[in-house]
């Protein structure tokens, strides 16, 4: 443990010595930007496999914010409130456990969403669709399955770990890190092209889950 609460320590330590850097990370040069992401991003990794981070840039008065992802892996969740509730006062910094929701549901129900722009594929939130899949009564976690409307045969052409860091991506800012990894068990993509008749539309997940998720707890 002592050893645990060094390492905590000097990483947050490190990062106070460089918490400039990382404000301006966006306005540095791609060498720059890419040296210092990876630096941060090993440094995390000493701590969990899972451990990511994602910086929000602060305008003019405003703090920065440092938020610390496990991705939506489960056994990331208390490393991760770890070292947010062992964080010192970092001047001009915020630093946030998880990734929140921050999707508009109005928007998403209404299909005037927009895309997502990932390097192989446009695609907006209202573009996914989703059934239920097993439910496992002993962890409590829902198989789902995704599918496509208008896009399955593009993404079917993708490598499978896009689609699932793309589709992922989405899913942590619709339903924020905490609900997938209390709720998610494994998911499967269908690249059969879908439709509203049999499919649920995306925005009512996080009503089915939260749904399931307190059906658990009563």
């Amino acid at each position: 443990m002592a050893w645990v609460m060094l390492t905590v320590h000097a990483f947050w330590k490190w990062f106070c010595e460089h918490r400039t850097i990382y404000c301006e990370l966006q306005y540095r040069s791609g060498v720059d930007s890419a040296f210092y992401y990876d630096e941060l991003s090993e440094r995390l990794a000493v701590f969990g496999p899972t451990l990511s981070f994602v910086i929000c840039s602060g305008a003019a008065n405003e703090r920065s914010k440092l938020v610390l992802t496990t991705n939506g892996k489960p056994e990331g969740v208390l490393l991760v409130q770890n070292l947010v509730d062992l964080a010192p006062d970092i001047p001009g910094w915020e630093v946030v456990a998880f990734i929140q929701p921050c999707l508009d549901l109005n928007l998403v129900r209404k299909r005037k969403d927009p895309p997502y722009h990932f390097q192989e594929l446009s695609i907006k939130v209202s573009d996914i669709v989703w059934i239920p899949g097993d439910y496992n009564y002993e962890t409590g976690k829902q198989d789902l399955i995704f599918g496509f409307i208008n896009l399955a045969s593009d993404i079917e052409r993708l490598p499978y770990h896009l689609l699932d860091d793309y589709v992922s991506a989405i899913v942590l800012d619709l339903l924020g890190e905490l609900l997938v990894c209390k709720t998610f068990g494994e998911v499967y993509y269908s690249f059969i092209k879908a439709d509203y008749d049999t499919w649920f539309k995306i925005d009512f997940l996080p009503v089915y889950l939260k749904g399931e998720l307190l059906g658990d707890e009563g």
